[in-house]
Order: C-alpha cells, then structure tokens, then sequence
C-alpha cells in the first residue's frame, strides 16, 4: 500500500467505526487463512465485520475517532471485529474461540465509550450471553 491508500483505507475504516457500536482488538499470528475464514464467517452472522489492519493505521483511526484507552493493544498482529448494531452479539463468538484455539489472543476491547482488557471483553461477552436471553424470553 501507498502513502495515499494508506490514507483512504484508513478514512473508511475510521467511517465504519463512526457508526459502530464498540470493537474488539486480537492477535491472528499462527492461524491459517481457513481458521480466519471461519472466524470471520461466525461474527458476521451475528452482525459484525472483521479487519486485519495495520497498528499505525488503526492508531490514527482510534484518533480521529476520539477512542482512547487502547494504545496498549496496538503491538503484534492486529485483527478487529466490530458491529454496527450490537457489537454484545459478537463478544460470544469471539470468546469462545479465543477459548478453543491458544493461537486467537484477545487483546481489549471499546465498549460503549470504555477501553476494556483480555478479561473485560471475556466478562462482557458473559453478560451479553445474558441480555440477549432476557430480551428473547
């Protein structure tokens, strides 16, 4: 990528987050195009996108976007999953498989305004499980 894709998938990254309604950071290293595939099949059917994305790219993002708190997460690979309407619909999925396979580490999380670690996104994902039953039954 150029200096000016850079730039332009960066805006259009930034535009989707604009309207997303919270995102979840991880690191992929080790899995293989297939395991991404599959990943990324289970959180769109639940309503969210995923990003392989570059950290000084999804730095500048989180800037324009005023997301704070989560510069700490920004090393290593960088793969994000967010959710225009309800990113609580995608933390199962992605909990879950961060539990079965050793090489998807869950980085943070940003969650209504709150940058959250590893355990915050993992309790999240929990009380999503939970709202969602309430407002089915």
């Amino acid at each position: 990528m150029n200096k000016l894709q850079k730039k332009e998938f960066g805006a259009e990254i930034a535009s989707n987050l604009k309207d997303s309604s919270g995102l979840v950071l991880a690191d992929f290293k080790g899995l293989s195009v297939h395991q991404l595939e599959t990943l990324r099949k289970k959180v769109e059917a639940e309503g969210g996108q995923a990003q392989i994305i570059k950290n000084t790219i999804l730095e500048k993002v989180f800037e324009k976007n005023n997301i704070k708190g989560m510069d700490s997460y920004l090393k290593l690979n960088t793969i994000m999953f967010y959710a225009k309407d309800d990113v609580m619909r995608i933390l199962k999925p992605l909990a879950e498989y961060a539990k079965e396979n050793d090489k998807f580490i869950l980085k943070g999380g940003f969650l209504d305004g709150q940058a959250f670690d590893k355990a915050g996104v993992i309790e999240m994902s929990k009380l999503g499980c939970i709202e969602l039953r309430w407002h089915l039954e």
